[in-house]
């Protein structure tokens, strides 16, 4: 069952660095991708609107976390995997 879970570490692995990568990007960019995303609208002048995005990418980045842990040892996850 051990070397079963362990397939999928890679998996794991993948999704982590996808969703920390994208959790990044939007954090470090969020005035950018918001004029590419809604270019006839001002998202950063809406205060909500800035929170609820910072909120979205923060979650993202916890649970690219959450992902790297299930990677680091996939046995213990069996549960998720």
């Amino acid at each position: 069952m051990i070397r079963r879970a362990q397939r999928f570490r890679p998996l794991f692995l993948v999704a982590a660095a996808w969703n920390v990568a994208g959790a990044t990007i939007g954090l470090l960019f969020l005035e950018p991708l918001s004029k590419l995303a809604w270019p006839e609208t001002t998202l950063l002048s809406d205060p909500i609107s800035v929170q609820f995005t910072t909120m979205f990418f923060g979650l993202v980045g916890v649970l690219g976390i959450g992902y790297l842990l299930v990677a680091l040892d996939p046995s213990r996850n069996r549960g998720l995997v």
